[in-house]
């Protein structure tokens, strides 16, 4: 793949890479019946923490790797609270 065959958007929290891996072979010369690299269009989306914009957002393209890179994304969350549950 390369760095045009991919779209990075960031729009309400949510962060969501898509992009199509394209077929490099001739369909003409197609002789086999499984194949593990797999081409066609993809999504994938993660919800970040509320406050991250654009500028917090970065991605390095190298040898077929994609690099995401999202600053001050990290949250620290408090333990869970437990609720007691009261008869009546």
């Amino acid at each position: 793949m390369y760095p045009e065959d991919v779209e990075i958007t960031l729009s309400n929290d949510v962060l969501t890479v898509s992009g199509e891996r394209k077929s490099e072979q001739d369909p003409e010369e197609e002789t086999f019946y499984v194949r593990e690299r797999y081409y066609g269009v993809f999504r994938r989306s993660w919800a970040l923490p509320a406050g991250i914009g654009e500028d917090d957002a970065s991605a390095d393209f190298e040898n077929g790797l994609l690099e995401i890179t999202v600053r001050d994304g990290a949250v620290a969350v408090p333990e869970p609270r437990r609720i007691q549950i009261r008869s009546r």
